[in-house]
């Protein structure tokens, strides 16, 4: 099965998954082949994802090993690096692939159905790029204050 999970920060109705959406859709005619399902959740990032009621439900209730969750960024995960090294290292344990669309070597469809090559990949692309979206998030933070 091949789900995908689309998140935004805000609860102001101006802002919407539009662009997320049209992305997941756009990758998947790509690679010719269609989701089971696609969730949208309206939660901070800095709320981790075991707290996230719609991430958590997916996660706990619908995925299964050998199962896709695809995500436009990485960052759809959280903001904060260990929450989304934890997540990550979680599904991956469970069997669950993530495809993060944002990160090159982690959306090559046809390369990421080899095992190998997914594993080493994503044990590379999952450190940094969590840290660089913990980055973020505190330049994020700074800003507002």
């Amino acid at each position: 099965m091949i789900y995908g999970y689309m998140r935004i920060s805000t609860k102001k109705e101006k802002q919407t998954t539009d662009r997320q959406k049209i992305t997941l859709e756009t990758y998947a005619k790509g690679n010719k082949f269609k989701f089971d399902k696609i969730v949208e959740e309206r939660v901070s990032g800095a709320v981790i994802a075991e707290k996230r009621e719609v991430y958590s439900d997916l996660k706990a209730k619908t995925l299964r090993k050998n199962d896709i969750l695809i995500i436009t960024d990485l960052d759809r995960l959280g903001r904060d690096a260990d929450d989304i090294i934890s997540e990550l290292k979680e599904l991956k344990s469970r069997g669950i692939r993530v495809i993060a669309l944002d990160i090159p070597y982690m959306n090559k469809w046809q390369k990421l159905m080899d095992s190998s090559l997914y594993n080493m990949i994503i044990d590379i692309v999952i450190t940094l790029k969590a840290h660089m979206a913990q980055q973020e998030r505190e330049k994020m933070v700074e800003r507002i204050n």
